[in-house]
């Protein structure tokens, strides 16, 4: 019995193709079999499915979506073969560009076929971690106090950033293998920064961390083909894993990634928004009084908020925000600004990005976080809407549940 926990990028890498295909027919053909147990810490269940749609169903589409942009531009290149372009001279033979024209056509019916084969790869994969031989692993205290410890002492995954979900991940399968007696465990994972020793030694655990491993002769790979191939020898070829090793290092996945819902419902195209700035928010929850002059209940607002990061698509340049709050992604269209936006993401908080400029520009913007107010149903006076969903000011609440 093989004793396997695959990291949330290395499931991302099975959905999306950066690994073979057959590697996912192989785990589900084995754990089926009873010869491997999964491992899977709780923290993976969540991330997968904050990810499953847009780091890998988007994401692996976005590969496609680069490489048929490249196709027109390749055919707008070449023209007409009636044109007299300079670049005529690379076709001699009409039969040859009546090929590259085929070739175009049949590429562009491929993504009905990408977007199938992901969902299924992402139907496969749900299935397995509800697998009878799919073992869930909790996030105890004493794993959070071990992952607060080794980020006071900046060891592995903490070494380079802020790696707490990481750190319980791998903290939860080293502790399930070293209370059960389990040797041989196998921890797979494709982030070599936080894991791995060095850039240059990636398929090496990091030194903060090869004791844990050494204790419960444990391994760790960094591709998946390598870790299964120690479990059948003939899974994968040396020619495929270098192909593998290639696709890893040009992948787009391999980061969040966020995608413009603009660009997706006008143009159908994937295009991703990049985060690189960090703006002053005005959290005006914060000074909020009823109309008693009393200070208002702010335990139902904390915490408050003064960071807010922004991004803009890499295609049509629509502003975008990350909620303060939730995380959620929210897009800024010219009808937007100066108008109340409720954050997509339903966790209550509501924003107005004030650009009084016109036509719009980006640098003389302010964000806020406002108070809406509602009218009470009872007394019809304005209270000010906690995002509770209730419909009764506070002074009625009180009322009622004094009676």
């Amino acid at each position: 019995m093989k004793y396997i926990t695959l990291d949330t990028n290395a499931w991302v890498y099975l959905a999306n193709g950066a690994e073979p295909a057959k590697l996912l027919d192989f785990l589900v053909k084995e754990i089926t079999a009873g010869n491997i147990t999964l491992l899977l810490p709780e923290t993976i269940c969540s991330e997968w499915n904050a990810k499953k749609v847009r780091t890998v169903q988007q994401g692996g589409l976005k590969h496609y979506n680069d490489a048929a942009a490249a196709v027109d531009n390749l055919k707008k290149v070449f023209g007409n073969k009636a044109d007299q372009s300079p670049f005529n001279f690379l076709i001699d033979e009409s039969k040859n560009y009546e090929n590259f024209l085929q070739f175009c056509e049949s590429f562009k019916k491929i993504k009905p076929e990408l977007e199938a084969a992901i969902s299924r790869n992402i139907k496969t994969i749900e299935e397995l971690f509800r697998h009878p031989c799919a073992k869930i692993l909790p996030i105890t205290t004493t794993l959070k106090l071990k992952a607060a410890d080794y980020a006071v002492a900046k060891k592995a995954p903490f070494h380079t950033k802020n790696s707490f979900s990481d750190a319980l991940i791998l903290f939860s399968f080293l502790d399930y293998v070293k209370t059960q007696n389990i040797e041989d465990g196998i921890f797979i994972s494709c982030n070599i920064t936080d894991y791995s020793k060095s850039k240059a030694e990636p398929k090496e655990i990091h030194p903060d961390l090869e004791a844990d491993f050494v204790a419960t002769k444990s391994k760790y790979f960094v591709y998946i083909g390598e870790a299964f191939k120690t479990i059948q020898d003939d899974i994968i070829s040396l020619w495929e894993m270098k192909m593998i090793e290639d696709v890893r290092e040009h992948d787009v996945t391999s980061h969040e990634m966020h995608f413009c819902e603009v660009c997706l419902e006008a143009h159908d195209r994937y295009n991703e928004i990049f985060f690189q700035e960090i703006v002053d928010l005005l959290d005006e929850r914060i000074n909020i009084n009823d109309e008693s002059g009393d200070s208002y209940r702010q335990n139902i607002w904390s915490p408050f908020y003064n960071k807010l990061k922004i991004g803009y698509c890499e295609y049509c340049n629509t502003e975008h925000f990350l909620c303060a709050k939730c995380g959620c992604i929210n897009s800024i269209e010219d009808y937007n600004y100066n108008e109340e936006i409720e954050c997509n993401g339903g966790c209550g908080l509501t924003y107005i990005v004030e650009n009084e400029s016109i036509p719009f520009e980006y640098e003389d913007k302010s964000y806020r976080i406002i108070v809406r107010k509602e009218k009470c149903a009872i007394c019809d006076n304005e209270f000010v809407d906690t995002g509770g969903g209730l419909n009764t000011c506070p002074r009625c609440e009180d009322e009622m549940n004094n009676r």
